[in-house]
Formats: structure tokens, sequence, C-alpha cells
């Protein structure tokens, strides 16, 4: 369930809430927003699943958002990696090998220079480079 303060809001019987700020989302299990919310007269419980948030001052949100100490979730980022079979340890043998045992995708490991800024979920592209055949060859997610 996703929770603005746009308007007043019923939410149906979930396990989580994503509440957005400011264009950050924070993903929270709704036990622990019950927990927060619970005296909250913008808040009403309808029973032990549902509620209804109503729209509240901006400076109340703000206060809302702010009480729950978990990571704004990131929206993924895409890279674009290269990949030269006549100078890689990952040969075209390795590349054809894997596409044949493993048609429903497989784990590589690959060196990414922006590493400290890349993510499980974050989305990469393998682009062919050094010869005739250069192009597109597979795309993935970061795990």
């Amino acid at each position: 369930m996703l929770l603005t303060n746009l308007s007043d809001t019923f939410a149906g019987i979930s396990q989580h809430v994503c509440l957005s700020y400011n264009d950050e989302l924070k993903d929270i299990p709704v036990k622990d927003f019950f927990k927060v919310v619970e005296n909250n007269p913008y808040f009403k419980k309808v029973d032990a699943g549902q509620f209804v948030l109503r729209k509240m001052p901006e400076e109340e949100w703000k206060k809302l958002y702010d009480a729950f100490d978990v990571k704004p979730m990131r929206k993924p980022k895409t890279y674009l990696l290269r990949w030269n079979p006549t100078i890689s340890s990952f040969r075209l043998g390795d590349y054809r090998n894997a596409l044949y045992h493993h048609p429903d995708g497989f784990a590589l490991n690959w060196s990414v220079y922006e590493w400290e800024d890349a993510h499980e979920g974050d989305r990469f592209y393998m682009l062919r480079t050094g010869d005739d055949k250069e192009g597109i060859v597979f795309c993935g997610e970061f795990t």
C-alpha cells in the first residue's frame, strides 16, 4: 500500500506500507506502522488490518515519515557493461556455455568501475566490443 499525503486514504489489508515524501519512499512493515500511528489523530483503525489515514498538515506528514528509521528506497540505476571476448577471462565459449546450460539466467562476477554506487536490483546491459559482432549480448540485474 502506497501512502501519500495528497488526500484521505483508506488502506486495505497489507503486510507493508510505503510512505512517500519528497520523491522518496520508505517501506514499513504494517505492524511497525501501527505502533507509530497508534495515537495519531489522523489515523483511524477500521479493523485488525485496515485503516484510514486522513490528509495531514505537511509538517505532521514529515514527522510521521521521519519517525521510521528506515533507509529510503532508491530507484534502480542502469549500467552498461563492456565485454571484449578476445581479452577477457570470460571467453566466447563461456558465454555460449552459459546461454546453453542456463537459458533462464545465470550469475556472473563482473568488474564495475563505480561499484560503490551499484546496488542489488540495479539493471545492466552487457555490450560485446572489440570484434565485428558488437552489440548487446545480454541484460540482467545485480544480485
